[in-house]
């Protein structure tokens, strides 16, 4: 029995490491490829160095945000909730983590075997830390909504984990990603009902030829279709805007001996520098798995497609990606200001985390069906509903979650396993 502890212990740090759990999937492609000795190491170290530099550069842009939601709290007077899921994991696997671990590992195995024996799906999740938010996010659902635990929890969670990872990918791959992608890969996060919005809010406004990647604009405008110096020259001024909101007092709290506006805009400048690295590092990544995982499409699965995280469809709009960042954090910000004039009993800090991974994502896809007023007002709308859905969560994930000012965030959280959470509290209680 210690040894069957041990291995799973293991195995659950092994798999917290997307790098490692990426890296494998590739060497694997390689060695079936039969690529030579030096192709093998060298595909395989740039799949895992290339995320790691991308997990640098997100480090960055949590550590960026840290002081803005301090100044909140110091300005306003408020606390409540911060939407990232990352942080409600974390919680939620030191807890439930020896029921969450194998649900993931069979539901993953479900998975494959899916995609093998059923030639309608083609598409191979592979983002391992989206698969374990997920698995949580089940678990907790199951658990303290129908009281199941052990094997039957394990069992049932792992079933609807494999039925979700093989049929929500191909069916954004089908519908949305396929002519961005280029036919190579497809999504697999928990952010496909916000594509899928996002696309329906460019299809409205209709307005592709303005492509915010393509508009010929005045000599000193062409600054901005460079993403670096476009987050160069907008954050620090955001960042100055909700220094300025929440007070100059907090600020200076903040600040200490620097001077606030040079301290405002050096976190703005920061906070750039984390979002040029994170897309040096998911190119990179993309370099050496996409060739890899022809491997698993020659082999194992014929013509199978990976379903990768979102940054990877960022340089198919970069400026498109800013603009949903941009509209998603005004969003989340004007719901924030609501709850503090109404005196809401739960607040929901803005996630700019989210902000820019969600509703950047949303910003892309929304650009190229109807150009940048539609990745600003998807990025808007998005923000919106995802600091709302803290109040559908809240009260379903609050058995673990309560008291720790973590919730999950993304809108396939609040408003897809959000409902499905709710009915098995509600089937639960009648049972």
């Amino acid at each position: 029995m210690e040894i069957l502890y041990a291995t799973a212990d293991v195995l659950r740090h092994f798999l917290n490491q997307p790098a490692f759990f990426l890296g494998l999937v590739a060497l694997i492609g390689l060695i079936l490829q039969r690529k030579s000795s030096v192709e093998v190491v060298k595909g395989t170290l740039r799949t895992v160095i290339g995320l790691l530099v991308f997990t640098a550069g997100s480090t960055i842009l949590i550590g960026g945000i840290g002081p803005i939601n301090e100044m909140l709290q110091a300005g306003w007077g408020v606390s409540g909730v911060y939407p990232l899921s990352e942080i409600a994991f974390g919680v939620v696997i030191d807890r439930l983590g020896s029921w969450i671990v194998p649900a993931f590992a069979l539901g993953f195995i479900g998975h494959i075997l899916l995609v093998r024996l059923l030639p309608r799906f083609r598409c191979i999740y592979l983002t391992a830390h989206i698969m374990l938010f997920i698995s949580s996010m089940l678990v907790v659902g199951l658990h303290f909504g129908l009281g199941l635990k052990g094997l039957p929890l394990i069992a049932l969670t792992a079933a609807v984990c494999a039925v979700h990872w093989t049929v929500v990918p191909q069916w954004t791959y089908d519908a949305y990603a396929r002519h961005l992608a280029d036919g190579k890969f497809t999504l697999a996060h928990h952010v496909h009902l916000s594509v899928a919005l996002a696309c329906m809010i460019g299809e409205l406004i209709g307005e592709p030829e303005n492509d915010a990647d393509q508009m010929e604009l005045p000599k000193v405008l062409t600054l901005f279709q460079d993403v670096t110096v476009n987050a160069g020259i907008t954050l620090p001024l955001f960042f100055f805007v909700v220094g300025v909101a929440v007070g100059l007092p907090a600020v200076r709290q903040q600040a200490g001996d620097q001077i606030w506006w040079f301290y405002l805009m050096m976190q703005g400048l920061r906070f750039a520098a984390g979002l040029t690295v994170m897309l040096l590092g998911i190119n990179q990544f993309l370099e050496a798995l996409v060739p890899a995982f022809e491997g698993w499409a020659e082999k194992v699965i014929p013509g199978a497609i990976p379903g990768l995280d979102v940054p990877v469809f960022f340089p198919s709009s970069p400026v498109g990606m800013m603009l949903g960042f941009m509209g998603g954090a005004a969003g989340m910000f004007l719901v924030s200001v609501f709850l503090v004039l109404f005196k809401s009993s739960l607040f929901v800090f803005p996630s700019l985390i989210v902000a820019v991974f969600e509703m950047g994502t949303m910003g892309v896809f929304a650009n190229k069906r109807g150009g940048w007023k539609a990745a600003l007002v998807a990025g808007f709308v998005g923000g919106v509903l995802l600091s709302l859905g803290a109040f559908v969560l809240q009260p379903v994930t609050a058995p673990v979650l309560a008291g720790t000012g973590a919730q999950y965030g993304s809108l396939d959280s609040a408003y897809l396993f959000g409902p499905l959470m709710w009915l098995l509290r509600i089937v639960g209680k009648l049972a």
